[in-house]
């Protein structure tokens, strides 16, 4: 994780499988003011948003992929804090890889991060490319290594290219990226809804009552996954859109037996 430090004592945290610059310019969107005096690194998603879960002053961002379909995965992370952490703003940022040499040239391998690659992996298959895989904490120094000469490429975050790279290769169309910030201190409220819904008690005919007082509420879901907690026990985690505030249907969803714990309410700054 790398932290970045804004106006108010705040701070922001990234896992390390983004690169440092991509970090500084997601910082600066936000509003965050970057601060290398502060820069860490922690491992992976789970860890940043363990540490925005008990440090009052730190938030994490994460990628959230599509807001309304997110992987059950970060639902998951989220919901391991039991409320403690929720996403409270994504925006949607364009793909910040470069392929990049020295020369011009085709069927140079091309040395890429572990976590570039999950992005650029459709055009390097396209065009047959050779690659070499590094781990996301190699040193950009040591990723620069062999590029000096010619005798291979390299993709990079945009801003990390340096000046001896001259030649671009072609990445294609490479989708945006949706990130998003996760707080332990939420405040106000936006209008798009991550919950998840645990039944006090697992009885038949939970689900359907909760969902017909979703319903009841003008609710209409964009997601839905059911989860098993274990053999016996299930979970559920629902996305929707609600200008009416979550109190309500949270109170509703309760006396029907069914336990709310909000994982987001956010502000969508831009559309993909």
């Amino acid at each position: 994780m790398s932290v970045v430090t804004r106006s108010g004592g705040r701070t922001l945290a990234y896992p390390l499988n983004e690169p440092e610059a991509l970090a500084m310019r997601l910082a600066r969107m936000w509003g965050y003011e970057p601060d290398v005096g502060s820069v860490v690194r922690m491992v992976d998603q789970q860890s940043a948003l363990a540490t925005a879960s008990v440090a009052g002053d730190v938030d994490a961002v994460l990628r959230v992929g599509d807001l309304r379909q997110p992987s059950l995965g970060l639902l998951r992370d989220l919901a391991e804090h039991d409320g403690a952490v929720q996403m409270v703003s994504v925006a949607v940022a364009p793909s910040p890889w470069v392929w990049a040499s020295a020369r011009e040239t085709a069927g140079l391998p091309v040395r890429v991060r572990v976590g570039a690659y999950n992005d650029v992996s459709p055009c390097l298959a396209q065009r047959g490319v050779q690659y070499e895989l590094v781990e996301d904490a190699v040193p950009l120094e040591e990723l620069l290594d062999g590029t000096e000469d010619g005798s291979r490429s390299v993709i990079l975050d945009r801003d990390e290219v340096p000046d001896h790279l001259g030649w671009r290769g072609d990445l294609g169309d490479v989708p945006p990226i949706t990130f998003g910030v996760a707080t332990g201190a939420p405040g106000a409220r936006g209008h798009y809804h991550w919950i998840v819904t645990t039944p006090h008690a697992e009885r038949v005919g939970t689900l359907a009552r909760a969902l017909d007082v979703v319903a009841a509420h003008g609710v209409n879901l964009d997601f839905l996954h059911s989860d098993a907690l274990d053999a016996r026990r299930h979970r559920f985690f629902m996305g929707f859109e609600s200008d009416g505030g979550l109190d309500p249907l949270a109170a509703a969803l309760h006396e029907v037996g069914m336990r709310v714990t909000v994982l987001g309410s956010i502000e969508h700054l831009e559309q993909p």
